[in-house]
């Protein structure tokens, strides 16, 4: 995955747990991803443009010569079978393949950022060449920090001298209330579904056609392994499998930690027919961890990390009692409650928050047991069970909030009959 502090996945966990954070807002009807594309970013990139941001970021200028004799005069030449064609001056641009080109690449367009009034709501999320804005829509306004910020990466574009690839610019809306609409931009067409540093999103706000997407091609990688297996041993099966298929299916796996379990159980499926191809029907399956386990360990290993101060995801924690717990949060909607941080503080706590409606629940089983002809034992029993499970049942294996309450009516029930 890389560095947990330029990762894709802590880039696109950090727009997720945005747009489901602003959908919990009461006059937010929907949020706007907008993506921007630019055409040969590193290629075009002007040398004087990479050392005036030098020079504003206060490096010395000793420094700043040597990377201007490192990147003036280059040129560049093709040779195919000994022959050499003639060299090409390089104008602009940073040496690709080089460790220094991306550094400067990520300083220069590191300038730019949403710092105005108007575009206060709205969130930039950058990784290499790849912008991301997102944006609350609210009710009754005009949203006009929607355009401004568009407009504004439209002037800092043209002052550093990128060019955007105008079939490339995409907006999607998610919508909360069916009166959202999406702000019209100049340039940028609006689609159902968007494709952000490897991760399909749609305009529902699940994760289904990107799993729907991953599965396809990891399924279709299988043929692989099947063709493979005659000459192959086991244990090179398994590292062709881990190469060509687990890696698809779990690529930025923390982003998932709340996949529902029809989704997981897609996955999953995946993984037991290479269980049949690899062994013949004979396999045993607790052979490999299941993918929702590796996924929940993955998102814990990345939690725990982004509790140090100085961790790019440590902004989206809650706050912290005095005692050291994290403060649960209230949230309205499933779709927050599946983000990245809630999943787990759920998760880990084993507690959930249903306002009233657990209290309701409560009291009526406890009422109906003492006022029914069955015995106190029976009541007693019912009572301990249903405690049992508010305090001690995984959360995160039941899908929203209903799934949960009627799991454990279910229990009640059945400890009774």
């Amino acid at each position: 995955m890389g560095s947990d502090l330029s990762s894709t996945t802590c880039a696109l966990i950090t727009l997720h747990d945005f747009y489901t954070r602003c959908l919990e807002g009461p006059d937010v009807t929907g949020v706007q991803i907008t993506t921007y594309d630019f055409s040969k970013a590193f290629d075009r990139i002007k040398h004087d443009v990479v050392l005036h941001r030098l020079l504003e970021c206060n490096f010395p200028t000793q420094i700043v010569c040597w990377i201007s004799s490192y990147l003036e005069d280059r040129t560049q030449f093709v040779q195919i079978d000994g022959t050499r064609s003639n060299e090409k001056h390089v104008p602009s641009g940073v040496p690709q393949g080089s460790m220094l080109g991306p550094f400067l690449f990520a300083m220069t367009t590191g300038s730019f950022d949403l710092r105005e009034d108007e575009c206060k709501d709205c969130k930039l999320i950058m990784y290499a060449d790849d912008f991301t804005i997102c944006s609350p829509i609210f009710r009754h306004s005009t949203n006009s920090h929607i355009s401004k910020a568009h407009e504004s990466l439209l002037l800092w574009s043209s002052e550093k001298h990128f060019q955007l690839n105008v079939q490339k610019c995409k907006t999607m809306v998610i919508r909360r209330t069916l009166d959202c609409s999406p702000v019209v931009l100049d340039e940028v067409s609006v689609v159902k579904e968007l494709k952000l540093l490897g991760v399909t999103l749609n305009n529902r706000g699940n994760w289904t056609d990107h799993i729907n997407k991953i599965v396809l091609q990891a399924s279709r990688n299988l043929y692989v392994i099947r063709v493979l297996r005659q000459s192959l041993s086991k244990d090179h099966l398994i590292t062709v499998y881990n190469a060509v298929v687990r890696s698809v299916l779990e690529y930025a796996s923390p982003l998932f930690a709340g996949l529902n379990k029809k989704e997981s159980l897609k996955m999953e499926r995946v993984q037991r027919r290479f269980h049949r191809i690899l062994c013949g029907g004979q396999c045993d399956e607790h052979e490999f961890p299941s993918l929702a386990e590796r996924r929940e360990l993955a998102a814990i290993k990345l939690f725990n990390k982004a509790k140090s101060s100085d961790h790019i995801l440590n902004a989206l924690l809650p706050p912290v009692t005095s005692s050291g717990r994290f403060l649960l949060p209230h949230i309205k909607f499933t779709r927050r409650l599946r983000s990245f941080s809630p999943s787990l503080l759920f998760s880990l706590t084993s507690l959930i928050n249903v306002d009233f409606s657990f209290f309701y629940l409560f009291f009526y089983f406890y009422f109906f047991t003492l006022f029914t002809d069955r015995s106190s034992t029976l009541a007693t029993a019912r009572l301990v069970i249903f405690l049992h499970l508010r305090l001690s049942a995984p959360r995160k294996h039941f899908g929203t909030t209903a799934d949960y309450c009627m799991h454990i009516i279910s229990t009640i029930v059945k400890a009774g009959s």
